[in-house]
């Protein structure tokens, strides 16, 4: 029987200086930035790995996004892993679905449809709006309109094409830049209100001419800290935008109304900041647009119906459908850009589900079944079709 007290049997402890240097990094890589400062508080021996950009900053980056992007061309190469990292951990947020929400105010332009997905691209982020294809098949129509990505200052920097005819340059940094996007694209900002609520609206303050200059950093994205960071970690993310968005219009209110009780000439500066503001509303070309994201767009082994799906009606057009449990079990179905589709007691009808995860449902009234698949799968829109305009 073997004695456990047996000193052959006892092995040596082994610290973390112990481990070689690429598996400290592969192992600190796991971590929040919180969490590494407070592990080079324990020794100083580690403060130096842990200030290394080109090691431990971009272990952090390549671990948790080298398979999706190629982070070494962000910002042209140019830019610290360590900002490379603020901006990323913003845009991740950003990846998946989003349905417009409220009134499209932007009536110069045909309306676009309500659902939108974000993607990873080579060295930024591409939002493109979703929409059924007209010929009677599965195929998607796929438009990319919105490119976020940083500039090697480190300033985030984001443009939109209100008409989805731009064909993206591999160099989109170096184009931005320049100032070459001045007559395609509108800059704005991404402001995000939480974690599931985005606003994107025009950057008045847009300087094009020199990017580096401290008006040129007023570009681009930004987390609105007034209605709270959800990620409870704040990265210095510049905040900036066009007055005008919900937040910085109330807040300047409230300003204004101390100063016309404190001030005999708050009454004209008020006047001349409500002169400003329609001055920037002549110059806008594109009104704010909100976004709410869909959080469970994807089936899960206990919910394997939930989801976004995509089924060719009765009428042999296609069409989006998001599939939802609720608290009791009971599943509800609507198209993308309805309210909630409520089945009548009266009415019945069966669902099918197939081996190959997809289902089907039909009613008996009419003795058609709609036949859903998935629209994306793994991170990618499955049967797209390009297009220059939607």
């Amino acid at each position: 029987m073997t004695n456990l007290n047996d000193s052959n049997l006892k092995t040596n402890s082994i610290s973390f200086s112990d481990f070689p240097e690429d598996v400290q990094l592969c192992i600190l890589s796991f971590l929040t930035p919180s969490e590494i400062a407070t592990f080079a508080c324990t020794s100083k021996r580690f403060v130096s790995l842990c200030r290394s950009d080109n090691k431990l900053w971009f272990s952090l980056c390549d671990r948790r996004w080298g398979s999706k992007t190629q982070i070494k061309k962000w910002g042209n190469g140019k830019v610290t892993f360590k900002q490379l990292y603020k901006t990323l951990i913003e845009y991740e947020d950003l990846i998946g679905f989003w349905r417009r929400s409220g009134q499209d105010n932007n009536a110069r332009f045909s309306r676009p449809p309500p659902l939108v997905f974000f993607e990873w691209g080579p060295s930024f982020v591409t939002g493109s709006r979703v929409s059924p294809s007209k010929t009677g098949t599965y195929r998607v129509l796929k438009a990319p309109f919105l490119w976020l990505s940083i500039m090697p200052s480190g300033s985030p920097v984001s443009f939109l094409d209100p008409e989805c005819k731009f064909e993206l340059s591999s160099d989109f940094v170096k184009s931005a830049e320049l100032g070459l996007l001045e007559n395609e694209l509108v800059p704005v900002n991404v402001s995000f209100m939480g974690k599931i609520y985005m606003v994107v609206e025009e950057n008045l303050s847009f300087v094009y001419s020199n990017l580096n200059s401290p008006e040129g950093r007023k570009i681009g994205f930004r987390r609105n800290s007034s209605l709270g960071n959800l990620q409870g970690e704040d990265y210095g993310v510049v905040e900036s935008g066009s007055s005008g968005s919900l937040p910085d219009r109330f807040t300047s209110e409230i300003y204004q109304y101390f100063a016309n009780r404190t001030s005999p000439v708050g009454e004209r500066a008020l006047r001349r900041q409500r002169r400003r503001e329609k001055e920037r509303q002549g110059r806008r070309k594109w009104e704010p647009e909100h976004f709410v994201k869909i959080v469970n767009c994807s089936p899960s082994p206990s919910k394997p119906l939930q989801g976004l799906w995509k089924g060719i009606c009765d009428d042999m057009n296609l069409d989006f459908y998001l599939v939802a449990y609720d608290d009791i079990g009971g599943i509800a179905c609507r198209r993308t850009w309805q309210e909630l589709l409520r089945i009548l007691s009266s009415v019945e009808g069966r669902i099918w589900q197939y081996k190959n995860g997809t289902f089907g449902f039909g009613f008996l009234r009419n003795n058609y079944i709609i036949d859903l698949k998935h629209i994306a799968q793994d991170g990618c829109i499955l049967d797209t079709m390009k297009t220059c305009s939607v």
